[in-house]
C-alpha cells in the first residue's frame, strides 16, 4: 500500500513537472521570429524560423541601445532596437546601403517550433544595386493585371506574407475614382505606344465591365466629375457616363492666384509623398487639363481655381508645383521651379521632391512643355525610381512606403508598402 502511494506520488510529481514544462513552453516562452517579423516591413526576406534579412539605407546607429535608424524606399523615419549582447558584427560607418540580418534557433530541450534570436549583424553592401530595366517594370505591370483586374490592381497593399503578386491586397471596393480611370487610360496609352496587345486586352476587358455595369455604377452617387470619362469615351466607354460630368454643379468661381510659399522651409523627406493635399493637387490638375482639352470651359476654370487654392493651403513650396505649373501651362512658375529644383539637385538637399517619382516625372513634362530643361532632373528621376523599386520573381515594381501607428504605440514602426499602378505607368511612358 505504502509502495503504491509512493508510486502514485512519483507519477504525480513527474506529471506536474511535465505539465509545468509544457505550460512554460506554451504560455511563457516567446516565439521571437514572428515578433521580429512584425517590427520589420513585409519585403523582409525570411527563411521560416531560421533567418531574416532586409536591405536598408542606414543613416545612424546608437551604440548605447543598439537602435538602428534607416530609410526604406521613401520612408526615412524608421527605427529598430536590437539586443546589444547578441550583435556579432556591425560595419556601419557612414550613411549607405547595408544588410540587416537576424539569425534564430529553436529553444534547446523544447521539441516544437518556437525560436529565439540567436544573433544579428549589419554588413555593408559593397555591390552597387542593379538597376531594374524598363522591361522588368513592364512585366511587373502585366503581372499585376494578370492577377487583378484594373479596378482592383490600380491600388494594392503588399502584405507581410505577400511573396507573390496574387497575394497582394488590392482594391475590393471597385472605386470609381481618378486614380482608377487614369490607370485605365494610361494603360491604353502605353499599350498603344508599345503595340502591346496584352495591355490593350486588359483595357478592353475593363471598358466592357464598365459598360455592362453602367446603371449599377451610376447609382453609387459619384461625387466628382471624373474628367478621364471623356478620354475613355473616345476609346469605347458608354457615353451615358458623361452624365456624371453634366450633372455636376459648379459652386464657386472665385479667382485664385498662386501664393508665394518661398518663406516656408522645403518639405523634408520624412513627409508623406502621397498626402491628401498632394493627391488633391494631382486630381484637380488632371481635371483642369482634360476639361480644357475638351472645351468644357466652366469646369476647366473651376478646377484651375481649385488647383491653385489647394496648393495655396498646402505646406508645399516646391513639391506639387510642377503639377500646378504644368496643368496651367504657367511660364512664370516654371522659372521659379527650374531655379529651385536645380539648386536642390546641385546641393543634394534632402527634400521631399527629390524622392517623389510622379512629381519629378511631372517636372520633366513641365520642362518639355516650356521647351526647356531642368539640369540634372533625368539623373534624379533614375535615382528616385531606383530607391522606390523592388524586384520579385524578375519583375520590377515602383512602390511607396508609409508609416502607421497601430493602437497607442508611441513609436511608429509599422511600415505599409503601397503599389500604385499610375506611378509605374507614368514611368514607362516617360522618355
Amino acid at each position: 500500500m505504502k509502495k503504491n502511494i509512493i508510486i502514485i506520488s512519483s507519477i504525480s510529481v513527474l506529471l506536474l513537472i511535465f505539465l509545468s514544462y509544457f505550460g512554460y513552453y506554451i504560455f511563457l516562452l516567446k516565439d521571437e521570429f514572428p515578433l521580429y517579423m512584425q517590427k520589420l516591413p513585409s519585403i523582409t526576406k525570411r527563411e521560416a524560423g531560421k533567418r531574416m534579412s532586409l536591405e536598408i539605407n542606414m543613416y545612424s546607429w546608437n551604440k548605447d541601445n543598439c537602435e538602428i535608424s534607416y530609410c526604406l524606399l521613401n520612408s526615412c523615419d524608421n527605427k529598430i532596437s536590437l539586443p546589444c549582447g547578441k550583435m556579432i558584427k556591425n560595419t556601419f560607418q557612414e550613411k549607405g546601403i547595408y544588410t540587416l540580418s537576424l539569425n534564430f534557433e529553436k529553444y534547446p530541450l523544447f521539441p516544437l517550433s518556437k525560436t529565439y534570436l540567436k544573433n544579428w549583424e549589419v554588413t555593408r553592401e559593397e555591390d552597387i544595386k542593379e538597376v531594374i530595366s524598363r522591361e522588368n517594370y513592364l512585366n511587373g505591370v502585366i503581372e499585376v493585371l494578370k492577377n487583378h483586374s484594373l479596378r482592383q490592381g490600380y491600388a494594392c497593399l503588399i502584405p507581410r506574407e505577400g511573396d507573390t503578386v496574387d497575394e497582394w491586397l488590392c482594391d475590393e471596393e471597385n472605386s470609381f475614382n481618378n486614380d482608377y480611370l487614369k490607370s485605365i487610360y494610361l494603360t491604353y496609352e502605353l499599350g498603344t505606344k508599345l503595340k502591346n496587345e496584352t495591355l490593350l486586352s486588359y483595357v478592353k476587358d475593363e471598358i466592357d465591365y464598365l459598360n455592362k455595369n453602367r446603371e449599377e455604377i451610376l447609382k453609387k452617387g459619384i461625387i466628382y466629375p471624373e474628367a478621364y470619362i471623356l478620354k475613355l469615351i473616345d476609346i469605347g466607354l458608354n457615353e451615358g457616363y458623361k452624365e456624371i460630368i453634366d450633372n455636376f454643379v459648379v459652386t464657386n468661381t472665385q479667382k485664385q492666384v498662386i501664393e508665394d510659399h518661398d518663406f516656408m522651409p522645403l518639405v523634408s523627406i520624412n513627409s508623406e509623398i502621397y498626402s491628401k493635399s498632394y493627391s488633391e493637387i494631382v486630381r484637380y490638375g488632371d481635371y483642369h487639363k482634360i476639361f480644357e482639352e475638351y472645351k468644357e470651359s466652366e469646369l476647366s476654370n473651376y478646377y484651375s481655381n481649385e488647383l491653385i487654392r489647394e496648393y495655396n493651403v498646402s505646406e508645399y513650396v516646391l513639391y506639387g508645383l510642377c503639377t500646378v505649373g504644368y496643368s496651367l501651362s504657367d511660364s512664370k512658375t516654371f522659372k521659379y521651379v527650374k531655379e529651385k529644383l536645380e539648386d536642390s539637385i546641385r546641393e543634394g538637399e534632402e527634400v521631399l521632391i527629390l524622392d517623389g517619382v510622379p512629381e519629378l516625372l511631372m517636372c520633366d513634362k513641365y520642362a518639355k512643355l516650356m521647351k526647356s530643361e531642368i539640369v540634372g532632373v533625368d539623373g534624379i528621376i533614375k535615382n528616385a525610381v531606383n530607391k522606390a523599386s523592388f524586384e520579385m520573381d524578375g519583375n520590377g515594381f515602383i512602390i511607396t512606403a508609409s508609416t502607421s501607428c497601430p493602437g497607442e504605440e508611441e513609436i511608429c514602426s509599422h511600415i505599409l508598402l503601397n503599389y500604385r499602378l499610375v506611378d509605374n505607368l507614368m514611368y514607362l511612358l516617360y522618355e
